[in-house]
C-alpha cells in the first residue's frame, strides 16, 4: 500500500507544534504582517533567497 511506504516520513505534530503553525501564534503573525506592510517585504525578501 501506498501508504505503508509513506509512514516512517510521517510524523504526527505535538499540540504545541500545532498551534505554532496552525493555531492561535499563526493567527498573531497574520495580524502582525497586515499591521506592518515592511514585514511582508521582509518575508518575501527572505523567500527568494
Amino acid at each position: 500500500m501506498k501508504d505503508e511506504r509513506l509512514k516512517p516520513y510521517i510524523n504526527s505534530l505535538s499540540a504545541a507544534d500545532y498551534d505554532r503553525f496552525l493555531g492561535d501564534k499563526s493567527k498573531d503573525l497574520l495580524q502582525r504582517v497586515i499591521e506592518n506592510p515592511k514585514l511582508l517585504e521582509v518575508f518575501k525578501r527572505l523567500k527568494d533567497r
